[in-house]
């Protein structure tokens, strides 16, 4: 079932008009799935054979139709990747074998992205040595399309001496997020044009997605990790927390402990499935509780 997009509200569900969480403003969106990551009540519905992708994954997103999958690589590859799910949300259509290799203007040597909520909207980061590193975004003429993605704005980081990695932007799209809270760039107007930031929030170990309506924010390690965090905001798109949960992937049902991820994990935009992009280049998905 493919969502409508209705001006007032965001995306819509046709069929029963439960709003997803991706209107212009929070207190008019809700989520229908519980974002509840907890083992019980969840259930692993398809995991693909290991090597199914073209590299090792280091970020990855859903389309809010379900329709794609996108992921760059985990050690800075020159394009974007997308799949598509000939059955919207069900891993198990995908045709990986068809993947499309994308590239992006001035956009090489990939180290994160993120999507608007609406897909009208991508920024990313190009790792680079000494000061050849830039945060881009840019605005997609057909929503979630990336080959239709037209640069808007970039801003230059600077040399901070490190191996980077953007992580991403919070879902009302006024900053991409660093560690420890850390701004690396502030985007004004939202999701456009890319602003002043601290450079110290590039050298980052965790990888961020918040949900759309700002309650929630999920991360893991960047590099082998094989969990998942969710925090609970105090205040939605704010910094700081007031519950914290923590999952091992190997509490899943058939998900063995060996598996691991580099900030690879994307959801489903109404909370109800977890996406799972594994370090053996293998793709699960998650039914979560609710």
């Amino acid at each position: 079932m493919r969502p409508r997009y209705v001006s007032r509200h965001g995306l819509q569900f046709a069929q029963d008009k439960r709003l997803i969480g991706v209107a212009p403003k929070a207190k008019k969106a809700r989520t229908v799935g519980s974002w509840d990551i907890s083992v019980a009540g969840a259930r692993l519905i398809a995991i693909t054979a290991s090597n199914v992708l073209n590299v090792v994954p280091g970020r990855a997103a859903l389309s809010a139709d379900g329709t794609f999958l996108y992921w760059c690589g985990s050690n800075y590859q020159n394009d974007m990747y997308r799949a598509r799910l000939r059955t919207p949300f069900a891993l198990s259509s995908a045709d990986f074998t068809q993947f499309e290799t994308i590239p992006v203007a001035s956009l090489t040597n990939v180290g994160g992205f993120s999507f608007s909520p609406d897909g009208r909207y991508f920024v990313a980061m190009r790792e680079g040595a000494s000061t050849s590193g830039f945060l881009f975004s840019y605005r997609l003429t057909t929503p979630w399309d990336l080959k239709t993605a037209v640069l808007i704005s970039s801003r230059n980081y600077g040399n901070t001496g490190v191996t980077e990695r953007f992580l991403g932007v919070i879902q009302n799209g006024t900053r991409a997020l660093g560690d420890d809270g850390q701004v690396a760039s502030t985007l004004s107007p939202n999701w456009r044009d890319l602003g002043a930031g601290s450079n110290g929030g590039l050298d980052l170990d965790r990888v961020f997605f918040e949900t759309p309506d700002g309650r929630y924010r999920f991360s893991c390690g960047k590099s082998n990790d094989n969990g998942i965090r969710r925090e609970r905001l105090t205040t939605r798109y704010g910094l700081d927390v007031d519950e914290t949960v923590n999952v091992f992937f190997a509490n899943y049902s058939n998900l063995l402990t060996s598996l691991t991820i580099s900030g690879s994990f994307c959801f489903s935009l109404d909370g109800r499935f977890l996406y799972l992009a594994l370090s053996d280049r293998s793709v699960a998905q998650i039914r979560l509780k609710g």
